[in-house]
């Protein structure tokens, strides 16, 4: 019913606004000139991945090919719409459905090129991607339907064949040097999935977990409310210094906040990240062993990162993170990757809590394209406190080779990736082998081309 009020709202207003809206180019007599006026604009990626794990377990790889069809319509009135279909394939992989004949365990990174909620179904995946309407006017940009937005709480997390989608109203203000945002988020597709989700269903795609006993977790979010909400409002408080905050609501289950200040100065960045979230109701469930935010939850963690200029276009950056014992940082990991500075490609620390991580990385940018190494140290809480280690996830150091070149000449347009990752465990002596899998003591490499053409008559 709110989606339905919206659209007719938003159509409505159509009719009645005045031509000399932002973004009006041109006056259409007819559909044909309207539509021959849009930008056309088709997306290619083909993407390599392949892990090799420890000793005897099962090793995997996989090659996708896809695509990706769009139109944006001109302005008209303030209105434009969008549209865009993305279509995978597999053109070649190990079997990704079979589990590891030694701990039973599931392919956790080439499995997500394609449906991790089918793991059978590698051929023909389709998803409608971008169905939306925007309205811009005076500083106001309102878009209602299928989106994609970066958020400490939603965000594209591309590393995989596609990204991260939402769907419901979004609406962005400036006021002066300040940017207002709002959302009401009602339903998502995932990365690594083809379809559309309520906001509830979203959650636990991915894997569950364990409750605080160790036991499996069976959550089910059947008492949360149906639409999320989003503010966020960012800007300048000195002329070297901004800031950017953040809440979210999910109702009947979670609530967390993010305060964002950078300084800058000669080249010089330093960067701090607050957090702190807790439960609202019942936590998604009237029943405390079904709940998926647990009773009294609370988590805080204070994040940093200091990146210093080098000649030649190089650069250092140092980066640190702290989640406190109070509890364990919550998000659904299929909404987006954490937010923390020491995010490293290849892992991430939702679920966790009582959590020291620092990286060290080393850059170079150039015209053509920019590398990167990058090294991690996480020390976690023990395996057996699955209150603050939902995965149980050993503590682990992790190093990561990336870069992203642009071709020149005859292949200009194309943009080559690629990622080599190492994770190894701290404390390896005690691990078994069901520890290691998809955790520690892998090597991962990714190789991607992706190719871009815009049209526009």
């Amino acid at each position: 019913m709110l989606r339905r009020w919206l659209i007719a709202v938003l159509v409505a207003g159509s009719f009645n606004l005045s031509a000399h809206t932002t973004g009006d180019t041109a006056q259409f007599r007819t559909l044909n000139e309207y539509f021959s006026a849009s930008r056309f604009q088709f997306n290619s990626r083909s993407y390599f991945m392949g892990t090799q794990q420890k000793g005897l377990l099962k090793d995997d790889f996989s090659l996708a090919q896809g695509g990706n069809l769009g139109i944006q319509t001109p302005y008209l009135r303030g209105f434009r719409a969008n549209l865009s279909g993305y279509f995978i394939y597999n053109l070649v992989s190990s079997d990704l459905a079979k589990p590891d004949s030694i701990t039973g365990g599931l392919n956790r990174y080439e499995a997500g090129q394609f449906d991790i909620t089918d793991r059978g179904t590698t051929k023909g995946l389709e998803r409608i991607e971008q169905l939306n309407l925007e309205y811009e006017r005076r500083g106001l940009h309102v878009q209602l339907g299928r989106f994609q937005r970066e958020t400490p709480f939603f965000n594209a997390q591309d590393g995989r064949m596609r990204p991260t989608l939402e769907e419901g109203l979004w609406v962005r203000q400036k006021l002066g040097d300040w940017t207002l945002r709002g959302a009401g988020i009602w339903a998502v597709s995932p990365r690594s999935t083809v379809n559309w989700y309520p906001i509830a269903q979203s959650v636990g795609l991915y894997g569950r977990g364990f409750r605080a006993d160790g036991t499996p977790s069976n959550y089910r979010l059947d008492h949360a409310g149906n639409l999320l909400w989003i503010a966020g409002a960012q800007g300048p408080i000195s002329k070297r210094t901004s800031l950017e905050l953040w809440s979210m609501a999910f109702p009947n289950v979670l609530h967390s906040h993010t305060a964002h200040v950078e300084f800058r100065h000669k080249g010089y960045k330093l960067r701090l990240l607050g957090l702190a979230q807790g439960r609202l109701g019942d936590g998604g469930n009237t029943n405390p062993l079904l709940a998926y935010v647990p009773q009294h939850h609370r988590a805080f963690a204070l994040s940093g990162n200091l990146s210093i200029p080098l000649p030649q276009k190089r650069y250092v950056a140092l980066s640190a993170t702290r989640i406190t014992a109070h509890g364990a940082y919550i998000m659904p990991r299929e909404w987006g990757r954490d937010p923390f500075y020491t995010f490293m490609s290849r892992e991430r620390n939702e679920g966790l809590g009582d959590v020291r991580a620092a990286t060290l990385m080393f850059g170079v940018l150039r015209p053509r394209g920019s590398h990167e190494i990058n090294v991690g140290v996480y020390d976690l809480p023990d395996l057996s406190n699955f209150a603050l280690n939902r995965y149980g996830m050993p503590s682990y150091w992790h190093l990561n080779l990336a870069g992203r070149i642009r071709a020149q000449k005859a292949l200009e347009g194309l943009v080559f990736r690629y990622l080599l990752t190492y994770k190894g465990a701290l404390y390896p002596g005690a691990l078994t082998l069901a520890q290691h899998y998809n955790r520690v003591g892998l090597w991962h490499l990714s190789l991607s081309a992706d190719y871009a053409f815009t049209f526009k008559k």
